[in-house]
């Protein structure tokens, strides 16, 4: 009696512990807390079933051919689920990869246009109302610059430039400050020959903005880095990796009023390229408030 038991406890002991173990992990997996995905479900199921079905041979109920047949078609359908768990996988990847790029691009591009607009409106009063007046100012607009020559001299005032400066000939022990410096030279003409003082020159010039924008260390380097290419006036009316393309929206007000003061606002966005999650709701992107007057983006 006790030898048939040892028999039958030895014949079914491996097969057993194999079943119970695949369905503890079977019912781990189930569990959506534990947050498993279904290759591990599904592996779990095959042990299960792999034990079962080891119990069912091994007491005759079915034939070796059969468990046979059944072990292949659980190996086909996990390596299946295996390949597309993969493949699923590997898109996440590949969505979080363009997400990233298209982040870092279209604050990129929000920023050149927000430069660009505050450029427009130190020249014109006003925000452009759409990127072809973006445009013509790029490419004929103007911005200032100070030129600078030589250093301030090194050069105590005496009473005569005192008094031409301020009327005055208030007691200083300092050198004379390079706002003094410019005053003597281009107000009074240097009247009292000052050493030094005709090498000083601070002229303000109009240059071209186009030349001075395109020059931006800063964003050639950030460029160059995002993968986006050289700068192109025409290309920044579109929403970076969207697909099919779709250009920025541009509102102004050339005159509104906020906090009881007439201001131009602007504002700039569009729906974002690509969501934060795969099938996810994509969310609006742009920089500017009509009704503050800001021009915060929504990255800061």
């Amino acid at each position: 009696m006790n030898g048939s038991i040892n028999i039958i406890f030895k014949k079914y002991l491996l097969a057993a512990v194999i079943a119970i173990v695949g369905l503890v992990l079977l019912i781990y997996g189930l569990n959506e807390k534990n947050g498993q995905d279904s290759l591990f479900i599904v592996a779990s199921a095959n042990i299960f079933v792999g034990g079962v079905l080891a119990v069912l041979l091994s007491s005759g109920l079915l034939k070796r051919n059969l468990v046979i047949v059944l072990a292949v078609l659980c190996t086909v359908v996990t390596c299946l689920i295996g390949y597309f768990s993969y493949e699923s996988v590997n898109d996440s990847i590949l969505h979080n990869e363009k997400r990233v790029a298209a982040e870092l691009q279209t604050v990129q591009v929000l920023t050149e246009i927000k430069e660009l607009e505050k450029a427009f409106k130190e020249q014109n009063g006003r925000y452009a109302a759409n990127f072809d007046e973006l445009k013509n100012f790029f490419e004929t607009g103007t911005v200032k610059k100070v030129e600078s020559e030589g250093t301030v001299p090194q050069y105590k005032l005496k009473k005569a430039e005192k008094m031409l400066l301020y009327n005055a000939n208030p007691p200083s022990d300092e050198n004379m400050t390079e706002l003094e410096a410019y005053r003597l030279k281009y107000e009074f003409n240097n009247p009292t020959n000052i050493p030094g003082l005709d090498n000083f020159r601070r002229d303000t010039v109009e240059i071209s903005f186009k030349e001075s924008f395109l020059n931006n260390k800063s964003m050639k380097a950030n460029r160059a880095r995002f993968n986006m290419g050289p700068f192109d006036i025409e290309e920044i009316r579109y929403v970076p990796l969207s697909e099919p393309r779709y250009e920025w929206t541009i509102q102004t007000i050339d005159s509104a009023i906020v906090i009881q003061d007439t201001m131009p606002v602007i504002r700039v966005y569009a729906e974002e390229p690509i969501s934060k999650f795969e099938g996810g709701t994509k969310d609006t992107i742009g920089f500017g408030n009509l009704k503050t007057g800001s021009l915060t983006g929504t990255w800061e």
